[in-house]
């Protein structure tokens, strides 16, 4: 038994050596005009994140967003809503080159989703965001994420699976301590 305390401990000890803490946040803004729409529907997105670093492959990261959507076709009232979410992800770095790094964040987001005149619901999603970070220095990473593939389901309105790469834009900076 006190080995198998001894090598946890190891464990935990060479994990928080390699270890770092960052915080930042992203911000997204999306205008779309559906075929046949009047207006054209936008999307503003602001997360602020707090993230711990394992190694340099692996991080584990949380992020509390708001979004804005207006002029969304189909729906009453323009479709003006917000959505308060929570997001906790794994981010994984498959491949490095030099201070460029490609990874994909793999998470769940679990949300209210308030209409302008109405109920609330309740909102999940669950999948994989795609992206590309740039270590300006040290301390200092700009990321960017470019479209999704996951399921998304808002409480008695809609559910949604598959791919988007042509929404979903997001740039964002992190700040390691």
């Amino acid at each position: 038994m006190k080995k198998l305390l001894l090598a946890a401990a190891f464990v935990a000890c060479s994990l928080g050596a390699n270890a770092q803490v960052w915080v930042g946040g992203s911000f997204g803004l999306d205008f779309m005009k559906p075929d046949g729409a009047d207006k054209t529907q936008t999307t503003f997105t602001i997360k602020p994140e707090v993230g711990y670093s394992l190694n340099e492959k692996w991080d584990l990261a949380v992020g509390i967003g708001l979004t804005s959507l207006s002029n969304v076709s189909g729906v009453k009232d323009n479709g003006n809503h917000t959505e308060f979410g929570i997001n906790p992800y794994a981010r994984y770095t498959f491949a490095n080159f030099g201070k460029v790094g490609f990874f994909a964040d793999g998470g769940l987001d679990f949300g209210v989703v308030s209409p302008k005149h109405g109920d609330s619901h309740s909102s999940f999603w669950i999948g994989v965001r795609p992206g590309v970070k740039f270590a300006a220095s040290d301390k200092i990473t700009f990321v960017a994420h470019l479209g999704q593939f996951g399921y998304k389901s808002v409480e008695d309105s809609y559910t949604d699976f598959g791919l988007s790469i042509t929404n979903g834009l997001a740039f964002g900076l992190y700040y390691s301590f």
